[in-house]
């Protein structure tokens, strides 16, 4: 899982270590190893070798050997907190955009149908009609102020990101947003009552068609104010969501609106469920919209592994090592019953210990509704519920949740993509750990590999770097000329840079120099972000995911101050005579 790397001074820690096996379940786990596990096992044993030796250098003063994940970058888990895996009994899922991927075609169906909506109940012009989803136009995280109708991105302290500023299809000039705004910082009051995020992949087309219609309007001189558009949208979203509208298009052509389930994120839930973990299901829609689309995505696979009569999970740990997996299967430490571990999986539903549908989500964390049953055609019934176990339910809450299952609260891990109800709300509420499952973040992470984008950032760093040591001295006639050339040039860079994510509003993630107001909600609220469930497949579940030390601006000078004077490197001083040996490893 890892390969080392020559440097100096520098100590990064094996990941997913485990304590050592008794010999004879080395022996017995040596016997049943496939080629592939056998190559897996070689190389933890070498990890392992090379994190002692690595310790014993420490303490020495040696030259330390930096070990480096060989998981890909879009495959990988970040952590915003540390997070222990062992420390997890209880794994949960969201529906939709997590154990589910939507193709495009489904936001070009929201689209669709809110726009219809518009005309058919709202009284917009029938001309509507003609209007087209464009899928490159908007992005996630996006703002729409009520007031004025632009579509803006903010970054973390409410500053708007100059150039992300669109009125209909116009990019709005600086010195137009100046006289409205009176300046690029907005209040915390204003965000909060007048602007409106955009939070998930299904608002994306919401904020596109927002910008359509706007657009429609200023070329047609039809006045209608952003208010009342931004709320008969909201109204037509709503319908399009509740009413079945949506749910009855996607099932009816699910071959043309879902993602095949990727191998990974079924591994995983074997994997979870062989280890003894209790898993469940967590979703906003109803149980028969849920159940047609996990037959067309994950009912293929189960029949095609009861079909070859093999594990689900054989030779599949990922890059997991045999030390690890063997404990797992030889000594697992269930929340359920075993008898329930070793239960053939026929059906999708088998694969979870609870599954909870219309949850009403993030109320479902603060009310105390019990749980509601559901009959054999899927329909709710008014049948008491004991236990979760058997059969699907619905509605409930995290009260009656956690007194029919027995969890602790610190023990879960639920794993969504919205904000609001996935994250916000469990972590506040409920004191679990949260996944935000980001999908654009695979393709943003690819573009940060290749050389377009890192050789304009080079530049971007090293024209930002002049124009701050050129401040002090901007007293002077020719330090403010080159100044003002500099200042051109890194506009002209940033543009370079904004238009490789996205050519209007660039990155998901970032401004031009903070992050973006939705990855720091998304910070706030989640412990760790990733692409995929099946990301999970490239590590133990005895794993720690460690944070990487961010240095803030006063730390960051001062180890740039004894980096020059050789403390740390340990060369010599304090650093050094601190780390001559205690005693021998």
């Amino acid at each position: 899982m890892w390969r080392p790397l020559r440097c100096a001074g520098t100590l990064a820690l094996s990941r997913g270590g485990s304590s050592p096996l008794p010999r004879g379940a080395v022996a017995m786990t040596a016997a049943r190893l496939s080629p592939a596990q056998s190559a897996r096992r070689a190389k933890s044993l070498s990890s392992t070798e090379q994190f002692l030796q690595n310790c014993s250098l420490f303490w020495t003063g040696g030259e330390i050997e930096r070990c480096v994940s060989d998981v890909p970058p879009r495959n990988r888990v970040y952590a915003n907190a540390t997070t222990t895996l062992r420390q997890i009994d209880s794994y949960g899922f969201d529906y939709d955009f997590t154990l589910v991927t939507y193709q495009q075609s489904v936001q070009r169906l929201i689209y669709n149908l809110t726009r219809n909506f518009l005309v058919a109940h709202k009284a917009y012009p029938s001309s509507l009609d003609q209007l087209e989803y464009d899928p490159s136009f908007a992005i996630r995280g996006l703002h729409y102020d009520e007031n004025t109708g632009f579509l803006m991105k903010l970054d973390q302290f409410g500053n708007v990101q100059a150039g992300c500023v669109y009125h209909g299809h116009r990019s709005v000039e600086v010195e137009e947003f100046l006289q409205l705004y009176q300046g690029f910082r907005l209040s915390k009051h204003y965000i909060r009552n007048t602007l409106h995020m955009m939070p998930d992949l299904f608002s994306v087309p919401v904020a596109t068609l927002l910008a359509d219609v706007t657009e429609h309007f200023l070329q047609n001189n039809i006045k209608r104010r952003p208010i009342y558009l931004h709320q008969d949208v909201t109204d037509a979203l709503q319908f399009v969501h509740t009413t079945g509208v949506l749910h009855d298009a996607i099932t009816a052509s699910p071959d043309h609106y879902l993602e095949p389930c990727d191998d990974d994120t079924y591994r995983m839930l074997m994997r979870l469920r062989q280890a003894g973990k209790h898993i469940f299901l967590l979703t906003n829609s109803a149980f028969d919209f849920v159940n047609a689309g996990m037959k067309h995505v994950l009912q293929p696979l189960i029949d095609k592994a009861n079909l070859e009569n093999v594990s689900a999970d054989s030779g599949s740990f990922g890059r997991i090592s045999a030390e690890t997996a063997a404990p797992l299967a030889e000594e697992p430490k269930p929340f359920h019953p075993p008898h329930r571990r070793n239960k053939k999986v026929n059906g999708w539903t088998d694969l979870f210990d609870a599954v909870m549908c219309s949850a009403q989500k993030p109320q479902w964390f603060d009310h105390h509704l019990p749980f509601r049953a559901l009959d054999s055609a899927g329909k709710m019934s008014f049948d008491t519920v004991h236990n979760l176990e058997g059969r699907p339910v619905c509605q409930g809450s995290l009260a009656e949740f956690s007194r029919l299952t027995g969890l602790k609260q610190q023990r879960v891990l639920y794993m969504g993509d919205h904000i609001y109800s996935d994250l916000l709300a469990p972590s506040r509420a409920a004191q679990w750990r949260t996944v935000a499952i980001i999908r654009e973040l695979a393709r943003e992470v690819d573009m940060l590999s290749t050389a377009e984008y890192g050789y304009n950032l080079r530049l971007l760093l090293a024209v930002e770097q002049l124009i701050g040591q050129g401040h002090s001295h901007s007293d002077q006639p020719k330090v403010e000329t080159a100044l003002r050339r500099l200042k051109d040039e890194r506009a002209r860079l940033r543009q370079k840079v904004k238009i490789l994510f996205n050519e209007r509003f660039g990155s998901v993630f970032r401004t031009y120099s903070h992050r973006s107001a939705f990855f720091f909600t998304l910070g706030r609220f989640c412990d760790m972000y990733t692409a995929s469930v099946g990301n999970f497949m490239q590590y133990p579940l005895c794993d720690v995911f460690y944070s990487s030390r961010y240095f803030f601006q006063h730390e960051y000078a001062s180890l740039r101050s004894n980096s020059q004077s050789g403390l740390v490197q340990g060369k010599e001083g304090p650093l050094a005579e601190a780390r001559r040996p205690l005693h021998d490893w």
